[in-house]
């Protein structure tokens, strides 16, 4: 399992709940994601277990895997089929851990700050609700400056 950075998009709710731990987060403007051998998305990455290690990650994924393979098929359940749900942990709790590195957490900084200063720029242009299809203001201004 390779654990991912994202930048959180403004369609994103405040809280999320962690797929290894289960509990309920504030989400912050860096996403960490969870994803399988098989490149599936497992869900959402709390700041308290990316702190932890892999063996640590592993037995809470187990442990969350054992308590819903447990709970009885019901119409209550939160998921609709937690055995399913916890089937999947447990296999994931098999596979080996790929952390997030110093350099990927960097450039994953600098990707969000690109482009919250390009959507700045595009605000202060007010190009940001064109969905015309035609050319920006600033491609035309652009061409403008070349042909003269």
């Amino acid at each position: 399992m390779k654990i991912k950075l994202e930048r959180t998009l403004t369609s994103c709710p405040d809280k999320l709940r962690c797929t290894i731990c289960s509990q309920i987060f504030d989400i912050k403007r860096i996403r960490a994601l969870l994803y399988g051998d098989r490149s599936l998305l497992q869900g959402d990455v709390c700041p308290q277990c990316l702190r932890l290690n892999a063996d640590a990650i592993k037995l809470k994924i187990r442990e969350r895997a054992e308590v819903l393979l447990s709970q009885p098929v019901s119409s209550i359940s939160r998921l609709p089929y937690p055995q399913n749900t916890g089937l999947e942990l447990l296999e994931l709790s098999k596979e080996d851990i790929k952390f997030p590195g110093i350099f990927d957490w960097l450039t994953k900084k600098i990707e969000i700050f690109a482009k919250e200063s390009n959507e700045l720029e595009a605000a202060r242009l007010g190009l940001t609700n064109c969905r015309c299809g035609k050319r920006s203001n600033l491609r035309i201004r652009f061409e403008e400056d070349e042909l003269n």
